[in-house]
C-alpha cells in the first residue's frame, strides 16, 4: 500500500482480506475452477490493478446507494417545501376567511344591535304616543268635570238667589198679613208692644238675610283666591317641569363636553408622548450631525488648503510675477474673509469713493485678480460675491470698469495719445459691450457727466441726466499678465442705440381694389334677393327710437266686489276674535304645551340617533385603523427581512475587507453630507446678508456715523506692500496727462476725472 490510496481504499481492502480469510477456511468448491485457482487470479488481478493505478476505478454499491437515497430525500424536501407552501397559503387563505367571518359576524351583530335599538325607539315612541294621548284624555275629562262643577255652582248661587228673594217676599206678605190680621185693640200700649215684637222679628230676619249674603260674597272671593291659588301651583310645576328638563340637558351638555375634554387630555398626552420620542430622536440625530460636522469641518479645512494651494498655482501660471515700479495695496487673503464677514452682493453696498480715490489711485492690487480689488473696494465687515468673466460691476453708490489684456500689444492698439484745444488726452476703444443691459445703460444716466467738448458724435439717444449727487465710474487697466492698477474716473457723454422700422407691404391701391369687388358681389346678393320675392316678417329696427310719451292708465270701472269681500273678511276675523272665551284660551294653551311636549320627545329621539350613529362611526374607524395598522406592521416585517437579506452578505464583505478601507456607500454618503452642510452654509450667508440689507434700510445711517465707518475702512485697509513711498499730489501730477479716455467705436464714451 502506497501513500497515495484513500483511507477508503484500505478498509474496503481489508475486509476484501477478511473474507477470504473466512472463504478458505470453509473450504467451498466451485464449477470448473478450483478455490486455489480463483484465489490466484484475483490477486493477481488486483495486484496489476493496483500497481497500475492505486485510485478506485468504479463506484461501489454504497455509494450508489447513498446518492439513490439523497434523490430520494431531496424529492421529498421538494415534496415537503412544496407541502409546506401550499399549507402556508391555506392556513393564510384560512385566517383571511376567518378574519372575514369575524368582521361579518361584527357587522351582523352591529345590525342586531342596530334593529333592537330601533325597535326599542319605536315602542318607546309608541308608549309616550299612548302616554300623551291617555293625559289629553284626562285633561278632557279634568275640563269637562270643572265646567260642570262650575255649572253646578252657578245654578246654586241662583237658586240661593231666588230663596232669599222669596223669604223678603214672604216677610213683607207676613208683615201686611200681620198688619191685616193684627186686632184692633183699643189700648195704645198693647199696640205699641205688638208692633215692637213685629220691628224686632223684622230686624232679626232682615239681619240673617244680610249675613248670608256677606257669607255668600266671602264664599265667592275665597273660590277665586283658591282658583288663583291653583293656576299659579299649575304654573310652578310647568316651570319646575322645564327647569328639570333644562337641567338635564345642561348635564347631558356637560357630560359631553367633559367627555370631550378627556379625549382633548388624551390627544395631548400622546401628542406629549410622541414629542418627548421625537424630541430624543432628534437628540440623538444632532448628536450624529455634530460629529458628522466634525468630521466635515476637517473635510473642509483640507479642501480649503487645497484650494488655496490651487489658487496660487493659478495665479502663478496666469499672473507671473512681474516687478512694476509702482506703490501696491495688498489685501489679504479673500478665501478667510468668507469665515468671518458675511456675503453681501455688490449692488447692495456703498463705496467710499473720495478716500478710495485719494488713496489707491495710481497703485496696483495684490493678489494680482478681480477679487483682491472687489475686497478692496468693500466696506468694512463685509465681503462681495461677483461674477468673474463680467467687466463691468455694480455698486450702490458707483460702478466699476475692468479693462484687460494678455499682452503690451493689446494696450499699444487700444490706447491712443490726441491733443485737443493744447491739451493731450488718451483715448481707448472698449468693445466688450456684452454685459452692458438696459439697468446698466440706467445707472450710467446717473454718472457724472464728462465734457461735451471731446463729443465725437451729436447723435445720442441716452444723454446722462442730471442729479445732484452724480455717481462715479472708477476705471481698473490690468498690466499684461499682473495685477490691476486704478487710474482714476471716468465721465459718462451718452449712448447711441439701434432704430428700428416696420413697414407694410399692402398699399392703398390693393385696398381700393378689394373695396370695389366686396361692393360689387353685395349688389348682386340684392337683386338675387329682391328677383325672388320672399315674404319678409316684420321686426323691429336696430335704430335707436325716440321714446313714446307715457300715458296715465285709469280703470274702467269700479272694484266695488273686491271692497265688499275685503270688508266681510275683516268683519269675520274680529268676530272670531270676539268669540274666543277663556276656555278657548286655555285649550289652545294646553294644545300648545303638548305640542311643545311631542317636539321635545322628537328631539330627544334624534339625539338618541345621532349618538348611535357617532358610535357606530367611531367604531368603525377604530376597526379600519386597526387593519391598516396591521398592513403596515406586515409590511414593516417583509421590508425588514428583505432588508436584512440584502444586509447580511454586505456586512460579510466589509469584515473581509481590510479595516481601513472604508466601503463605497461610506464615502458617498460623507460626500452627500458635505455638500449638504456647504449648501446649508451658503443659504445661512444668504439669509445674513438679506437680513442686513433689511437692516440698512429701516436704519439708515447718520453722517457721523458714516464718518467713523471710513476712518475705519481707511484703518483697516493694509499698506505694508508698498515699494515706493510717494505723496498722493506726487502720484496725481504723474497722471494728469491721462486726464480723458473715450470710445471711438461709437457706443460708450468715458473721461477720466482726477
Amino acid at each position: 500500500m502506497t501513500e497515495n490510496v484513500s483511507e477508503y481504499e484500505t478498509k474496503r481492502l481489508r475486509r476484501i482480506a477478511e473474507n477470504r480469510q473466512k472463504l478458505h477456511e470453509l473450504n467451498i468448491f466451485t464449477l470448473g475452477t478450483s478455490l486455489s485457482a480463483m484465489t490466484k487470479q484475483k490477486k493477481r488481478k488486483r495486484e496489476q490493478s493496483m500497481e497500475q493505478s492505486m485510485e478506485p476505478t468504479r463506484k461501489s454499491a454504497r455509494e450508489r446507494k447513498k446518492q439513490k437515497l439523497e434523490k430520494q430525500q431531496r424529492k421529498v424536501e421538494k415534496r415537503n417545501e412544496i407541502e409546506a407552501k401550499e399549507r402556508k397559503k391555506l392556513e393564510k387563505q384560512q385566517k383571511v376567511e376567518a378574519k372575514e367571518r369575524k368582521r361579518m359576524e361584527k357587522e351582523k351583530r352591529k345590525l342586531k344591535k342596530e334593529k333592537k335599538l330601533e325597535q326599542k325607539l319605536k315602542k318607546e315612541l309608541q308608549a309616550k304616543k299612548r302616554e300623551l294621548k291617555a293625559k289629553n284624555k284626562e285633561l278632557k275629562a279634568k275640563k269637562q268635570e270643572r265646567s260642570e262643577k262650575k255649572k253646578e255652582r252657578k245654578a246654586k248661587k241662583k237658586e240661593d238667589e231666588k230663596r232669599e228673594s222669596d223669604k223678603l217676599d214672604k216677610i213683607k206678605n207676613v208683615d201686611q198679613e200681620i198688619k191685616e190680621q193684627e186686632p184692633k185693640f183699643l189700648d195704645w200700649r198693647l199696640r205699641r208692644k205688638l208692633q215692637a215684637r213685629g220691628e224686632r222679628k223684622l230686624a232679626t230676619l232682615k239681619k240673617r238675610v244680610e249675613q248670608k249674603a256677606l257669607r255668600l260674597k266671602e264664599n265667592s272671593k275665597l273660590e277665586k283666591i283658591k282658583l288663583n291659588e291653583r293656576k299659579l301651583r299649575k304654573k310652578q310645576k310647568e316651570k319646575e317641569k322645564l327647569e328639570r328638563i333644562v337641567q338635564k340637558e345642561l348635564e347631558l351638555q356637560r357630560r359631553m363636553e367633559e367627555g370631550e375634554y378627556m379625549r382633548q387630555e388624551d390627544r395631548l398626552a400622546r401628542q406629549v408622548a410622541k414629542e418627548m420620542v421625537y424630541n430624543e430622536k432628534n437628540k440623538k440625530r444632532q448628536e450624529k450631525k455634530a460629529m458628522v460636522n466634525g468630521w466635515i469641518e476637517e473635510i473642509v479645512t483640507e479642501e480649503q488648503k487645497l484650494a488655496r494651494q490651487k489658487e496660487d498655482e493659478l495665479r502663478k501660471v496666469i499672473y507671473p510675477i512681474q516687478k512694476i515700479d509702482l506703490p501696491l495695496v495688498h489685501i489679504s487673503d479673500p478665501i478667510d474673509s468668507f469665515k468671518t464677514k458675511p456675503v453681501v452682493l455688490s449692488p447692495f453696498l456703498n463705496v467710499d469713493v473720495n478716500p478710495f480715490h485719494a488713496f489707491s489711485l495710481g497703485k496696483q492690487f495684490l493678489p494680482p485678480g478681480k477679487k483682491s480689488v472687489m475686497q478692496g473696494l468693500c466696506p468694512g465687515g463685509f465681503t462681495t460675491t461677483f461674477q468673474d468673466h463680467v467687466d463691468i460691476h455694480v455698486w450702490k453708490n458707483a460702478m466699476t470698469l475692468f479693462v484687460s489684456g494678455t499682452t503690451g500689444l493689446f494696450y499699444e492698439y487700444m490706447f491712443e495719445e490726441a491733443t485737443h484745444h493744447g491739451k493731450n488726452y488718451v483715448f481707448f476703444r472698449w468693445t466688450r459691450t456684452q454685459a452692458v443691459t438696459p439697468y446698466i445703460l440706467s445707472r450710467m444716466c446717473q454718472v457724472q457727466k464728462g465734457e461735451e467738448i471731446l463729443q465725437l458724435n451729436t447723435s445720442y439717444s441716452d444723454v446722462p441726466i442730471p442729479t445732484q449727487k452724480p455717481e462715479s465710474l472708477l476705471l481698473f487697466v490690468q498690466y499684461p499678465k499682473g495685477p490691476y492698477i486704478y487710474c482714476g474716473r471716468l465721465g459718462y457723454l451718452g449712448h447711441q442705440g439701434l432704430n428700428f422700422s416696420l413697414k407694410v407691404d399692402m398699399t392703398d391701391k390693393v385696398l381700393s381694389e378689394y373695396k370695389v369687388m366686396r361692393r360689387r358681389r353685395m349688389e348682386e346678393n340684392r337683386q338675387m334677393l329682391a328677383s325672388l320675392a320672399l315674404p319678409s316678417l316684420p321686426r323691429k329696427s336696430s335704430r335707436s327710437q325716440a321714446p313714446k310719451a307715457a300715458v296715465k292708465l285709469e280703470p274702467t270701472r269700479r272694484s266695488s266686489r273686491q271692497r265688499t269681500r275685503r270688508e266681510t273678511f275683516k268683519q269675520h276675523e274680529a268676530q272670531q276674535k270676539v268669540q274666543h272665551t277663556p276656555h278657548q284660551m286655555q285649550e289652545i294653551a294646553i294644545v300648545a304645551i303638548a305640542n311643545q311636549q311631542l317636539n321635545l320627545t322628537q328631539q330627544e329621539v334624534e339625539k338618541v340617533q345621532k349618538i348611535a350613529k357617532k358610535k357606530q362611526k367611531i367604531d368603525d374607524r377604530k376597526f379600519e385603523r386597526l387593519e391598516k395598522s396591521k398592513q403596515r406592521d406586515m409590511e414593516i416585517q417583509v421590508t425588514e427581512r428583505k432588508k436584512q437579506q440584502v444586509i447580511e452578505p454586505r456586512k460579510r464583505q466589509m469584515e473581509r475587507q481590510e479595516p481601513y478601507e472604508l466601503p463605497p456607500e461610506k464615502v458617498a454618503k460623507r460626500n452627500a453630507d458635505i455638500q449638504k452642510f456647504i449648501q446649508e452654509e451658503l443659504d445661512k450667508q444668504a439669509y445674513l446678508a438679506r437680513e442686513q440689507r433689511q437692516w440698512e434700510v429701516e436704519h439708515p445711517i447718520s453722517r457721523q456715523e458714516e464718518m467713523l465707518i471710513q476712518n475705519d475702512v481707511q484703518e483697516q485697509i493694509p499698506t505694508t506692500g508698498v515699494v515706493k513711498e510717494k505723496k498722493t499730489g506726487e502720484i496725481a501730477n504723474e497722471f494728469d496727462e491721462a486726464d480723458l479716455m473715450e470710445t471711438v467705436m461709437g457706443e460708450l464714451e468715458y473721461e477720466v476725472m482726477l
